[in-house]
């Protein structure tokens, strides 16, 4: 064990993810061992700064806690980030087999993500610093691997293979972001039922707090344990009624989590798989209620998560209260429609003709396309000559999304989703904060 305590001496923020693994591996196969446990509570009773890394290095592997402290809070340089040392720490534990039993049962107890804890006392808050420290992360990235994996309940392997699941059965990643969102605050998101890494029981359930029950017939379903509050809260039709009354206008508050759906006929996307329209986002800022700022997982390729500044919260004629840009929803003779108008476009010669017919959106592409083509026949090799033939294989693929996409944007087809309701974070149970003292009354039994 000297060995151990001798290396733990020597980490420093800067320790590469690998070794902080090797050491977690070492550690979490010798957790009840008393040296170790004695190193750990002799520098817990004479805690320095130069002790912090060793401390939340010897906690995560003897306890399966991420412990955090006063000197490793969330980077607020611009906006809060993640604190570099602990996100590091995070993915080692994800990765330490040893650990996984005890990750399993602290995700559903104690908080994951301490830098924010200890930075924003307030939840609404806190909720929205880790919303915007995740925007812009995108599919590979491992902030998403950390995020998703809901608090440490998940490996990183069960993780990435989760959201590598989720994006081939065609949904997108807005459930997830948002249920990881509010359980790395410090809420509880994870019930009597095994969670999964996608959310295939829709927003309703998953983030409701899922429970397993069992009907007379001895069928088991799952149904949420909490409900979102919604427009009906307001009488018959409230914010949805058919006038853009002032009175009616949804106040969304930071940390709440938004809910838009269509309306009627018009329930899907306009996606390969017939994906429904409903969709969730998180209130980042708040602005007097006449327009927000929200944080959304599942754009780009459909596991981006992305920051939407300043959308007005609007009203949309004969359907109701909304934010602007909420993408349209589709009806499936829409989508019969377009499938029918791309049939046209199957060919490349096709894509070719509408990119000449069509320069102003066009003209791009095919100046792409041509050099492309001058490109392919001066390559020296035949290697590079396939290459450049790949390249503009998926110019033109481009090109084809491209003219989906301006038939998708016309106006006979579609109607905006608009707001159904929101989960707000005071009717979530809190998670516990693991601090000092846990930790050394642990020590002592």
């Amino acid at each position: 064990m000297q060995d151990i305590i001798d290396r733990l001496d020597k980490i420093t923020q800067a320790t590469p993810e690998a070794e902080l693994l090797d050491l977690l591996n070492k550690i979490a196969a010798n957790s009840s061992d008393t040296g170790l446990r004695s190193h750990l509570r002799q520098m817990l009773r004479n805690e320095r700064e130069s002790h912090q890394c060793s401390i939340n290095v010897l906690a995560a592997g003897i306890f399966g806690i991420c412990l955090g402290g006063k000197y490793m809070l969330a980077d607020h340089e611009g906006g809060y980030r993640v604190n570099p040392f602990l996100h590091n720490l995070r993915k080692a534990m994800l990765a330490c087999a040893p650990l996984r039993t005890k990750l399993q049962e602290n995700a559903k107890t104690y908080i994951f993500y301490t830098e924010f804890y200890e930075s924003l006392w307030n939840t609404r808050k806190r909720i929205a610093a880790i919303a915007k420290a995740h925007a812009g992360a995108d599919l590979g990235n491992d902030l998403l691997t950390v995020l998703y994996s809901l608090g440490g309940y998940f490996s990183s392997s069960e993780t990435n293979t989760g959201l590598a699941d989720a994006k081939r059965s065609g949904g997108t990643t807005c459930i997830m972001t948002a249920r990881a969102t509010y359980h790395a605050s410090g809420l509880k998101m994870i019930g009597d039922r095994p969670p999964s890494v996608g959310t295939p029981g829709g927003p309703q359930v998953e983030l409701g707090i899922p429970v397993q029950k069992i009907s007379n017939s001895g069928r088991k379903y799952t149904e949420a344990s909490m409900m979102r509050d919604d427009q009906y809260l307001f009488g018959a039709r409230g914010f949805d009624d058919n006038n853009a009354n002032e009175a009616n206008r949804p106040q969304l508050e930071v940390g709440d989590i938004y809910y838009i759906d269509g309306e009627g006929d018009f329930k899907f996307l306009l996606r390969a798989g017939g994906a429904v329209a409903a969709h969730v986002g998180i209130v980042v800022d708040s602005f007097g209620g006449k327009s927000v700022s929200t944080v959304d997982g599942g754009s780009g390729s459909g596991a981006k998560i992305d920051l939407r500044p300043n959308r007005s919260v609007k009203f949309a004629r004969n359907l109701g209260w909304t934010l602007d840009s909420p993408e349209k929803s589709f009806s499936t003779e829409n989508i019969a429609g377009v499938d029918a108008y791309m049939e046209k476009f199957k060919t490349e010669a096709s894509v070719l003709q509408w990119l000449m017919e069509h320069p102003r959106e066009g003209g791009a592409f095919t100046l792409s396309i041509e050099k492309f083509d001058r490109d392919i026949l001066k390559a020296p090799n035949a290697n590079l000559a396939e290459q450049l033939k790949k390249g503009r294989a998926l110019v033109v693929d481009t090109a084809r999304r491209r003219i989906r996409q301006m038939k998708k944007d016309e106006k006979t087809l579609g109607q905006d989703r608009v707001l159904k309701g929101w989960w707000k974070p005071e009717r979530y149970p809190d998670l516990t904060y693991c601090g000092r003292e846990t930790i050394q009354s642990w020590l002592a039994a």
